[in-house]
This record gives C-alpha cells, structure tokens and sequence, in this order.
C-alpha cells in the first residue's frame, strides 16, 4: 500500500471534496476534477496473490488532470 494513502481523509459534499494529510488540507471542487470514475482492480496483474496482496477490488479514481486507463 503507498504510504501517501495512510492517513488520507476524504470529505465528500454536493459542492466538492475535502481532501485531508497530516496538517495540510484542500477543498475540490467537482468541476475542478477531470476525472471521476469507478474502477475494478479485480484483474489487476499480482492483484490478491501471497506476493502483492491487495487491500482494495474497487475503487474510485479522482484527478485534477486526465489520465488514460491502462488497457492491461
């Protein structure tokens, strides 16, 4: 799991998203983000194995700015 994700808190509202680490904190707003979208990892390479567990099968994927979604 990446360390940034540990103590992460994400707010949600109608008008955005407070994201919060540590000290520091910003407000989004949902016009602010390109990308809002729900993704599956369940096939994701090494995705539950002994070698490389994964804690999430879901997940939602929020970016200010566009990313492309790896085919594989």
């Amino acid at each position: 799991m990446d360390w940034s994700a540990l103590g992460r808190i994400l707010i949600m509202s109608k008008q955005g998203c407070v994201a919060k680490f540590l000290k520091f904190q910003r407000f989004y707003t949902w016009d602010e983000l390109a990308i809002k979208r729900y993704e599956n990892y369940r096939y994701m390479l090494g995705n539950g194995s002994k070698y490389c567990p994964a804690p999430y099968k879901k997940g939602v994927f929020f970016s200010r700015r566009k990313v492309r979604k790896w085919k594989k």
